[in-house]
């Protein structure tokens, strides 16, 4: 048995690991879901060792360990970018902050290798790999396709912020590169910093972009530009990254206002910055994609990095683009890139066949029924043990019970795809208030989604593509938005979870129940967590969630738990 550790040390965020054997992942974790700090930083010590206990083995049984970033590469490519704006700007305080604390990463990391020989006792040298490299090895090699064209977009990677490659079984090419500065996800995060959210908040944007018109689209159009060769870049004009304005400099805030401050209103002028920076990447996305179609002559396409967690770009893709299939990967982010990893030593070095692809995102810790139990009795809980769960959790969903729903292995990725959820009745309105008001307590514009039996998906959004991950935002038919208003966006749309009874069993048998008593295939499907905290994981998390919030019941393995008292 060959074992291979992925790992994501997340100097910036997203920490994760993951474990692959000679049949596949094995364990996926990010670190966050363990220590309970969202977006966790540092070294994942707590997902390494998860891992390793899942498979019992132990560092002396690791064949071989990927590091997800080149730290040498990532400093001297940090060197360059601040002469550069010292030469530009002149701001010789910022720039030698920042490059100061680009050390951290280089240091953090070669510390965090010699700890892993030492372990394993010299037998294994960690290999410092391309990071967008992991982020194409996450997508293609997890993607049920024999050859596919791969496009990875994030923040940054060594040099890079995005790539195009092609994969063909178990090896990847190279096509091209955009290299820093220019990048979507820093774009992307520069907007949502000058909208007064924070890191990692990008998902608000677009959330919020539906409610908004491109009353900036010019501007948007000047500031990220194409280069005729299916590339783009950004005009330095409109930034200043180490200037007193922040991000963005005094020809940007001219055109759309100043910062906004975290305690002010949103106002149109904010709707409307995030509609048109949105507008601008679909268009963006949309003639990448054309370029790559042409360039490869390949059918289907690979999505990875941050920039792939944009669902309603990635829905807009499916529309405008000449590619039939795409498949994103439900981990697209940084966490992912451990998977990545893992496979790209699997395949490179060890010149494994290809694994099965991922069918869904479950690959995380579960846990027995006697533990659940365990810990329900520690709480001194009344629980009981429905005769038929997924029966008696639809009843309740039916008549307007909101309910957490703890089931099987944890997600990997941020989505909660039916393991880790809080459900709700999709036919009632309130339902959308109510659960970001009373329970995830959240921006009342944030929208939910439908979690949709996948052969009945069809008859009521407009979009005939597998959406197994949640990543691809499509139109509700205009005639079944009456139906289903709680997960209807603004717009009209929806970010689908198509449900497949092979993938999820018992999510699959609760959604058909609820089918059953109201005609509906469809619930509301959230992730089980409060707002500002990590996805539950744990039974013990999951009980500390449900008194937190105005959850009705849970139903945690078999068991059904009951409160009075619930928000309304």
């Amino acid at each position: 048995m060959t074992w291979i550790l992925g790992v994501n040390t997340g100097f910036a965020h997203d920490a994760s690991a993951t474990l692959i054997g000679d049949q596949g992942i094995v364990l996926a974790v990010e670190e966050e879901r363990l220590d309970r700090v969202k977006f966790g930083k540092g070294f994942p010590h707590l997902a390494i060792e998860r891992c390793l206990r899942t498979a019992g083995i132990s560092w002396s049984d690791v064949d071989a360990v990927g590091f997800n970033f080149d730290p040498w590469r990532m400093f001297r490519a940090n060197v360059r970018l601040n002469l550069q704006e010292l030469a530009r700007l002149k701001a010789f305080k910022p720039a030698l902050f920042y490059l100061g604390w680009s050390v951290y990463p280089l240091l953090s990391d070669l510390r965090e290798a010699e700890k892993i020989k030492q372990f394993t006792e010299g037998r294994v040298a960690p290999r410092f790999l391309d990071h967008h490299a992991c982020h194409a090895a996450s997508a293609f090699y997890a993607s049920p396709f024999e050859e596919a064209a791969i496009l990875t977009m994030d923040n940054r990677g060594e040099e890079v912020s995005a790539t195009i490659s092609v994969g063909r079984g178990t090896a990847i090419e190279r096509l091209g590169t955009v290299s820093l500065p220019h990048s979507l996800g820093m774009l992307y995060l520069s907007v949502t910093l000058h909208l007064g959210f924070h890191i990692g908040d990008e998902y608000k944007v677009m959330g919020l972009a539906a409610y908004g018109q491109p009353a900036y689209a010019d501007l948007f159009a000047d500031l990220l530009q194409m280069d005729g060769r299916g590339s783009f870049r950004l005009n330095p004009a409109y930034f200043d990254y180490m200037g007193a304005e922040r991000w963005f400099s005094r020809k940007f805030t001219a055109v759309v206002g100043p910062r906004r401050r975290v305690d002010e209103p949103i106002t149109q002028r904010h709707r409307d910055l995030a509609c048109s920076l949105q507008r601008r990447l679909e268009d963006v996305l949309a003639r990448m994609a054309e370029d790559l179609h042409q360039r490869t002559g390949l059918a289907d396409l690979c999505l990875a990095g941050g920039v792939a967690f944009n669902s309603v770009a990635n829905g807009a893709l499916l529309r405008r683009s000449p590619f039939r299939r795409i498949f994103v990967q439900p981990a697209a982010g940084d966490a992912g890139t451990s998977l990545g990893a893992a496979f790209e030593i699997a395949h490179r070095e060890f010149h494994a066949p290809r694994y099965a692809p991922m069918t869904h995102a479950c690959v995380g810790p579960s846990f027995r029924d006697e533990e659940v139990e365990e810990a329900l009795q520690a709480c001194k809980l009344p629980y009981t043990r429905a005769p038929s769960l997924t029966r008696r959790v639809a009843e309740l969903l039916a008549e307007g019970k909101v309910i957490g729903w703890f089931q099987g292995a944890v997600e990997f990725g941020p989505r909660a795809l039916g393991s880790r959820s809080i459900l709700a009745d999709p036919r009632r309105p309130e339902m959308k208030d109510l659960v970001n008001r009373c329970i995830k307590h959240r921006e009342g514009f944030r929208p939910f989604a439908p979690a949709v039996l996948a052969e009945r998906a069809a008859e009521y959004f407009e979009c005939d593509h597998p959406s197994p991950f949640m990543l691809f935002v499509c139109p509700v038919r205009p005639e079944k938005r009456h139906e289903i208003p709680a997960v209807t966006h603004v717009d009209g749309s929806a970010r689908l979870q198509t449900v497949r009874r092979e993938d999820h069993p018992r999510f699959w048998e609760l959604i058909k129940a609820f089918e059953s008593l109201t005609g509906v295939p469809i619930v509301l499907n959230t992730s089980f967590n409060l707002n500002g905290e990590p996805m539950v994981c744990t039974p013990w998390d999951a009980i500390r969630c449900f008194f937190g919030s105005g959850l009705d019941y849970l139903a945690m393995g078999p068991f059904l738990v009951g409160k009075g008292g619930a928000c309304r």
